[in-house]
């Protein structure tokens, strides 16, 4: 459950860090915004996509070895 609420949370993220992107993106190539904090905000972005790769495997992991304990794939368990 809580590689879950990681997963959702690093989600949030992504989709808050990803507008903010495309706002500064679109300041930067009108010359309303500096190449500094436009590279940091890029490289913001992709550490975000990074965090939820991170949180997916923990999720994926944590499926796993559940499924190993129940001796059960949980999409058969009801």
């Amino acid at each position: 459950m809580q590689a879950l609420s990681v997963l959702r949370v690093q989600n949030q993220n992504a989709i808050d860090i990803e507008a903010l992107f495309k706002q500064i993106k679109f300041k930067y190539e009108r010359g309303e915004e500096t190449l500094e904090n436009y590279t940091k905000l890029m490289i913001q972005n992709a550490d975000q996509k990074q965090k939820i790769i991170d949180a997916e495997s923990a999720v994926l992991i944590a499926k796993t070895t559940l499924e190993e304990l129940v001796g059960k794939k949980l999409e058969e368990i009801k």
